[in-house]
């Protein structure tokens, strides 16, 4: 993680310049009561910005629900006994694949209405788990087999 952070970041530590500070300020309890009192202020100004508001409220939660399906997850494989590489290959493989994913929904939402779309993504979902389900408790050789002959059957149509 830190080697990503690292690479990401070299082009702004590079390429943007660090402002000149006219005075140093030791670290006091006056600059930290400063601090929470422009904290106080900005929060306290948010109001006024319902969109705002409501989009931190968002990324908070949905940051939240994403780390704690890396929590779970993780959890849950060590408790099956996957290997730690390949649950980090895994996740590493997420991470690749829900980038352009998030694109292509993107994209989706604007050619159709973003509730069309959002349920359009859920019946996918919803589909890929049952999918995965049937691959693991009837076998994945079995279930590959199953849907290559129902598609078949249906060209013969």
């Amino acid at each position: 993680m830190a080697v990503w952070w690292v690479v990401f970041a070299l082009p702004l530590f590079c390429s943007v310049p660090e402002p000149v500070s006219r005075h140093r300020t030791t670290v006091s309890l006056s600059v930290i009561t400063k601090g929470l009192q422009q904290l106080h202020r900005t929060l306290s100004r948010i109001r006024h910005y319902k969109e705002l508001a409501l989009f931190l409220l968002a990324f908070w939660i949905y940051n939240d629900g994403i780390g704690t399906i890396i929590k779970i997850a993780t959890a849950y494989g060590d408790e099956i006994g996957i290997d730690h590489n390949q649950m980090l290959i895994a996740l590493v493989l997420t991470q690749l694949i829900g980038f352009p994913c998030t694109l292509g929904f993107g994209l989706l939402a604007r050619l159709l209405s973003a509730k069309q779309a959002i349920l359009l993504g859920l019946a996918a979902y919803m589909i890929i788990s049952i999918a995965g389900f049937f691959m693991i408790m009837l076998g994945t050789s079995t279930c590959w087999r199953l849907a290559w002959a129902s598609f078949k059957a249906g060209r013969k149509r």
